[in-house]
């Protein structure tokens, strides 16, 4: 009797673990699919200034109009031994200004998305370009309030879902991977 204890500690309860260990199932207990993201950005600025001259050839007033265009590259890797389908989610966030004399609030301001299918330790690369962020000011020669309003480009949020799940998420700022955002990105697609 002491010789099948001996036996089942040594060979068999090792092997069982093996088993278990290899197909993800330990008692029921499924694994998450190993997604890895990552993600660079470059912002291009481009600014255009126009003057507006009164009666006497003065400057009267002085519109600048700042337009910035991010874009994105993106790449995942399935560090899984299956293939795994899933959703590439973005969204791009602006502080958005209505006038001088509101804070500016940061908002989602557009986003989208691609269905993928990952082959077991395949890795592809995704670029993506954000709709133009515009922000204008227009400055007078000093007899009235400068006015103000637009987008200025925040951020970005990068998701890589499977139906309810979030399998993997980077942004430019840790704040904007809180649930709270994540739950906003949730509501906009």
């Amino acid at each position: 009797m002491k010789n099948m204890r001996v036996e089942w500690q040594k060979i068999i309860l090792p092997c069982l673990i093996a088993v278990l260990c290899f197909t993800g199932d330990s008692f029921g207990v499924t694994k998450r699919p190993r997604i890895s993201l990552a993600v660079t950005d470059k912002t291009e600025r481009h600014t255009e200034r126009t003057e507006a001259f009164n009666g006497d050839g003065d400057v009267d007033k002085t519109t600048d109009m700042e337009t910035e265009v991010c874009t994105l590259t993106v790449k995942i890797k399935n560090g899984d031994i299956e293939s795994q389908g899933c959703q590439l989610k973005w969204y791009f966030l602006s502080e958005n200004l209505e006038n001088a004399q509101e804070k500016a609030k940061t908002i989602i301001c557009s986003s989208g998305k691609k269905n993928l299918f990952l082959m077991a330790g395949a890795a592809v690369e995704e670029e993506i370009t954000s709709d133009p962020f515009v922000f204008t000011s227009i400055g007078s020669d000093g007899d009235g309030e400068d006015e103000r309003s637009g987008d200025v480009c925040e951020g970005y949020i990068v998701l890589i879902t499977s139906g309810a799940d979030v399998l993997a998420k980077k942004s430019n700022s840790s704040r904007y991977l809180k649930e709270e955002w994540i739950e906003k990105c949730r509501q906009v697609q």
